[in-house]
């Protein structure tokens, strides 16, 4: 009984013609991101303006957001430490220094940004400068000016999004079965062990190549106007040549396979890995004595038992 299936399941992918992905599975017209840098910023973002004020300085600041940010099952990442990737805006101005007094500057002289356990904190240290005029006495003697320095630290506080951990790619490998029939000559490959986080696996044969989306990756935005990737779960195939998947097995209709001219990258939300763990087996039959009784007879079978069933069902109505 088990070798039976077995037949049945390589009568299948030999004698069955080779469907192109676009029968096999719905593609989407969604507009797919292959990476987390690919996202467009357009700098234009809306922060949180909570004005902050200290003597004569004024001004707020605010995290707005992180570079290369993903989403994925409802929670926010980014592919290091907080502080390397978030986005920090600020502004800055006097309250009024009336009359005779004057602003000489206003700037940052240092700024500092940190995670502190579930949180991320930037600092800004501002320096205000102004001075008061006066004429000296008695008339005539010039304008005095008397200096003033303030001084000042602005801070923003907000939850930190988590840290993308890469996965483990030690143990994914590609399984290619060879089936050197010459009736239907066909080459099967498949991924083992692929990593969580995965989005999408291409296979490039020869120039020709077929993708499998296993997450459907778009841009989105947050409240502060920030792009980050959102990652849905899907399980798309598309192709661009004459290669074909069935039952998640990429087909290649080739009698000449060769592990030289096949590329399998395993694509997560940051980087694409190039898988070389790959295996080659092969199935052969020796002449068409084999090949039409091992396989084609059983395959005859089924069709027979199916056609069958139905004259069965007419002599019934």
């Amino acid at each position: 009984m088990r070798y039976t299936s077995k037949v049945i399941l390589i009568c299948i992918i030999l004698f069955l013609p080779v469907a192109s992905a676009d029968t096999i599975s719905e593609i989407l017209e969604t507009k797919y991101l292959d990476f987390a840098h690919a996202l467009n910023y357009s700098g234009v973002y809306v922060p949180d303006k909570n004005v902050q004020q200290s003597g004569h300085i004024c001004g707020w600041i605010d995290i707005v957001g992180y570079d290369n940010m993903t989403m994925i099952d409802g929670v926010y990442y980014i592919p290091g430490a907080p502080e390397d990737y978030a986005i920090v805006k600020h502004k800055l101005w006097d309250t009024g220094l009336y009359w005779n007094n004057n602003l000489d500057f206003i700037k940052i002289t240092d700024e500092r940004i940190f995670q502190d356990g579930d949180n991320i904190t930037t600092e800004i240290d501002i320096h205000l400068k102004w001075h008061h005029s006066k004429k000296r006495k008695p008339p005539g003697k010039g304008i005095k000016k008397t200096y003033h320095h303030e001084y000042v630290t602005f801070t923003d506080t907000e939850p930190a999004p988590k840290t993308f951990i890469p996965p483990d790619y030690s143990n994914v490998s590609v399984d290619v079965v060879i089936y050197n029939n010459s009736v239907s000559p066909k080459t099967s490959l498949k991924v083992l062990n692929i990593p969580e986080n995965t989005i999408s696996i291409n296979y490039t044969y020869d120039n020709e190549s077929i993708t499998h989306h296993k997450g459907i990756a778009t841009q989105e935005y947050t409240d502060k106007n920030c792009p980050y990737m959102q990652i849905n779960s899907t399980d798309v195939w598309k192709d661009e040549g004459n290669l074909s998947q069935f039952n998640g097995f990429v087909i290649i209709p080739s009698m000449n396979y060769s592990t030289d001219n096949l590329t399998v990258t395993v694509n997560d939300p940051y980087e694409a890995h190039i898988v070389d763990n790959v295996t080659v087996y092969e199935v052969k039959w020796h002449g068409p004595k084999d090949t039409f009784s091992s396989l084609l007879l059983p395959f005859v079978a089924i069709i027979g038992i199916f056609i069958l069933g139905v004259i069965v069902q007419l002599r019934r109505i």
